[in-house]
């Protein structure tokens, strides 16, 4: 994921821009299959959010790694609580 600088209404700086890598990884060495691993939307704006969803098949679990950044901020939903992801 790219994160680009908000500059004005419609605008972003690319010169300075920040990649996040993501990986999954499931709790079992074999034969687990990541299936398919979507970002809605694909581009988030400064103080906009997005959505990670992803499937997986042979797995119980995920691990979800992310590069420690400042101000960004993620966390996890499910339907009985938010969780904060800390760096």
């Amino acid at each position: 994921m790219t994160l680009l600088p908000y500059i004005a209404e419609g605008a972003y700086d690319s010169i300075h821009s920040e990649s996040i890598v993501f990986e999954v990884a499931s709790d079992k060495v074999t034969p687990t299959q990541l299936l398919s691993f979507i970002a809605t939307p694909p581009r988030v704006a400064s103080d906009d959010n997005t959505i990670l969803l992803w499937s997986t098949k042979y797995t119980d679990s995920i691990n979800l790694k992310m590069d420690c950044i400042e101000g960004l901020f993620a966390y996890f939903v499910n339907t009985s609580e938010n969780t904060d992801v800390i760096c």
